[in-house]
């Protein structure tokens, strides 16, 4: 949940409101642990009981979004994929989108999934968290490669650089031009946790 906080008290004379605080998240968890094998293609799920979360990091315009979506799925049958849109172009300004939590990362694992719609004015990267709430425990294990057609590619990261105590996939995505106009976002379907061998 993202939420900001506004107080409204009593200064002796008046009921007077305060400014708006900054961004909150808390992230909503349960106690699932999934592990090697895990596949998710986001159809037939709606957003209260999608296990994936949408977070934003240090993004002062809250110009973006993470959303399940049925505009635009990889496949053939009609279904859904998660949408993310980022115009922030702050240093720091990434949207992430937050894998439940995996009782057996490691080295020799690597995640498959489908990109689309992404572009060299935009950064995805794919990496590892302890504490999804806390964005300095992000793990980088490496940038995505952006797609050479207009179609839905395949995309393969391994986790050859994995700290060892993380226990989240995290997908972080943000526009990088300053001049860039246009939508900077991005579609990301059909994830699968795998042994690096297969």
């Amino acid at each position: 949940y993202v939420f900001r906080i506004r107080e409204n008290h009593f200064d002796g004379k008046t009921i007077a409101w305060t400014d708006w605080s900054q961004t909150q998240t808390v992230f909503a968890s349960n106690d699932n642990y999934y592990s090697l094998g895990y596949t998710i293609d986001f159809n037939n799920t709606t957003e209260k009981d999608l296990e994936w979360k949408g977070l934003l990091y240090n993004n002062p315009k809250n110009e973006a979004y993470i959303a399940l979506t049925n505009y635009n799925n990889h496949g053939d049958s009609s279904g859904s994929s998660i949408n993310m849109s980022n115009l922030d172009n702050s240093t720091n300004g990434h949207v992430a989108l937050v894998s439940p939590r995996f009782k057996d990362l490691a080295t020799e694992r690597k995640i498959k999934f489908w990109v689309y719609s992404y572009d060299s004015n935009e950064e995805l990267l794919v990496g590892t968290m302890t504490d999804p709430n806390d964005p300095s425990t992000f793990h980088l294990l490496s940038e995505v490669e952006r797609p050479t057609t207009t179609n839905w590619e395949p995309r393969t990261i391994y986790f050859n650089n994995y700290k060892g105590n993380d226990e989240y996939i995290v997908f972080k995505f943000k526009n990088k031009s300053y001049n860039y106009i246009g939508d900077a976002e991005i579609y990301i379907d059909d994830i699968s946790y795998e042994q690096a061998s297969n």
